[in-house]
């Protein structure tokens, strides 16, 4: 599972992902069938695997839609403020966009699921100095699982415009240095 979040670091993906999983089927083709927004506040105590506590608090806001055939899509909005509480040193995230997805079972029994992500997939930025890392632009991939399951991979199928974070796990290296962990 820690492979699949250096994949996935921005939340509102997970979140968009778990809404696509769960849509009911009975949802008529082209309605929302889904709304979500939601605020949270949490403190990680392992961030980004340094052992070190931040603190996270922000909102999310989910729209999902039923397109048919298989295919769903979701529309995104996410803000999240990071404190070190060590030294005070705060951090904002953002995430705005749309996914769209169809999921394909295979007849190993397992199943992949295909994304089309367009828009902001994270943005940090650092409070009186700017943007750290930005990863925007459309990005098609896919998420395999085997018949039991289990996560077997991540695929990127095409990419356009610059996806630090989703490729190289930026956001973590990004977030940690602005933090000062």
């Amino acid at each position: 599972m820690r492979k699949l979040m250096q994949y996935l670091s921005a939340a509102a993906v997970l979140a968009a992902v778990g809404v696509v999983l769960a849509l009911p089927a009975a949802a008529g083709a082209g309605r929302p069938v889904d709304h979500f927004h939601d605020t949270f506040q949490y403190t990680d105590t392992d961030f980004c695997g340094t052992g070190k506590t931040v603190l996270a608090e922000g909102t999310i806001t989910l729209t999902a839609w039923d397109l048919g055939n298989g295919v769903f899509k979701v529309t995104r909005e996410f803000t999240q403020t990071l404190t070190n509480p060590a030294n005070g040193t705060v951090v904002y995230n953002r995430v705005a966009g749309q996914t769209t997805s169809v999921a394909v079972d295979l007849p190993s029994g397992g199943q992949t699921i295909e994304f089309v992500d367009n828009g902001l997939r994270s943005q940090l930025r650092v409070r009186g100095e700017g943007i750290v890392t930005r990863d925007a632009g459309s990005l098609h991939w896919s998420i395999s699982f085997d018949a039991n399951g289990d996560f077997t991979g991540v695929q990127i199928l095409e990419l356009h415009g610059p996806h630090p974070d989703f490729v190289s796990g930026a956001y973590c290296t990004a977030a940690i240095s602005a933090l000062g962990l």
